[in-house]
């Protein structure tokens, strides 16, 4: 019988780290809040004292100023960036309109394209047309701009093909930027539980960048990171996977937009499937899911994780929200037939969080007879 601990963004944040997408587009707004005086030593200490603003640990915002971590280079194409992002305009945007998902930014990412998908089969030339049918009026602008730029007789799949190289370009950024946040700047004051301390786990595996579960509890347990890892470098090349779902619209798949799509970016950035390879046997497998939404985003993932035979799932939630929000997105997935009958089975099992107490497998009454599991 194998262990296998699944674990989400939930996970970092449980042990205390700044890793929730607010964090990281404050992180972005205070540098973008920056007045390049051309004065480094005013710009970095800017940088300091807005990050200070936003709450930041001060560890954190000193960092700025520490050239061996962030030097000059590193420094200008972090303001750039933060300065004139389309992602994050479009965060802000939404923030200012009072949109209570404003900073899901996958979420963001996947409305963005699948808007693109839909302006692109309904545009008919006219710069009123693409107002009334685009609900996106950072993506209306940046149309109308790539269009009114367009050379002598440029197609309107070329316009199309412009500007979704701009949104992908702007994409990698972020991602970069995303990277230099969690390898640099997040806070380093961390805390452990009993819970974990007691889990025996033969493998992990890992949606999220950091490598949190082994270096916090001194271990070196097998891990699959889904997503990519962060490195500890500053190469423009991107390796970690920042994108959407494998649907863009609900009545069909659009190829044209698959670069932004997740699957396709763990195939390209060669990510793995080693998770596969500790699935694919007939071994009774207990699998302790924590901090992760099961989103439709990761719903292939997640689907071949639950509906693997001889399989008991265990999933852990915050509170009553955080139930609901997983059930639902399960059934989405699953469908509405597979996640009655897996419930009802005990194969799938919803738990409160617990995590400053131990746990003990062999102790633990909602552990099912593994004997039943055969059949499951």
């Amino acid at each position: 019988m194998k262990n296998v601990l699944v674990i989400g963004n939930g996970f970092d944040i449980a042990h205390g780290l700044y890793t929730k997408y607010i964090d990281f587009y404050n992180f972005c707004n205070a540098i973008k809040r920056v007045i390049d005086d051309k004065r480094e030593i005013a710009i970095r200490e800017d940088i300091k004292e807005k990050l200070l603003k936003s709450e930041f640990m001060k560890s954190t915002a000193n960092i700025i100023n520490n050239k061996k971590i962030v030097n000059d280079e590193i420094l200008e194409k972090m303001i750039n960036i933060c300065k004139d992002n389309y992602w994050l305009n479009c965060i802000e945007e939404r923030n200012l309109s009072n949109d209570p998902h404003w900073c899901d930014i996958e979420g963001v990412i996947a409305d963005e394209i699948s808007e693109l998908s839909y302006i692109a089969k309904k545009y008919d030339g006219s710069k009123s047309n693409i107002l009334n049918i685009s609900r996106s009026k950072e993506l209306a602008n940046l149309f109308q701009e790539v269009i009114s730029h367009a050379q002598k007789n440029q197609s309107f799949k070329t316009s199309v093909y412009l500007l979704k190289e701009k949104l992908l370009s702007d994409l990698n950024d972020l991602t970069w930027m995303l990277e230099i946040y969690l390898s640099k700047f997040l806070n380093r004051k961390s805390k452990t539980y009993k819970f974990f301390e007691t889990l025996n786990i033969d493998y992990i595996i890992n949606f999220n960048y950091t490598d949190t579960y082994n270096k916090l509890y001194k271990k070196n347990i097998p891990t699959h990171f889904i997503h990519g890892k962060i490195r500890n470098n500053d190469k423009d090349a991107i390796n970690m996977v920042f994108g959407i779902g494998d649907s863009i619209n609900e009545d069909d798949d659009n190829y044209e937009f698959i670069e932004f799509q997740k699957y396709y970016q763990r195939i390209i950035y060669k990510t793995g499937n080693d998770y596969a390879k500790w699935l694919d046997n007939d071994e009774i497998m207990n699998i302790f899911i924590f901090g992760h939404s099961v989103n439709e985003v990761d719903g292939d993932i997640i689907e071949r994780l639950i509906t693997r035979k001889h399989t008991h799932i265990y999933i852990y939630y915050y509170d009553q929200q955080a139930l609901n929000s997983i059930v639902a997105n399960l059934t989405r997935i699953l469908g509405k037939d597979m996640i009655i009958d897996y419930t009802n089975k005990n194969k799938i099992v919803f738990l409160v969080n617990d995590i400053n107490n131990p746990f003990n497998i062999s102790k633990d009454p909602l552990i099912m007879d593994h004997r039943e599991l055969i059949e499951v």
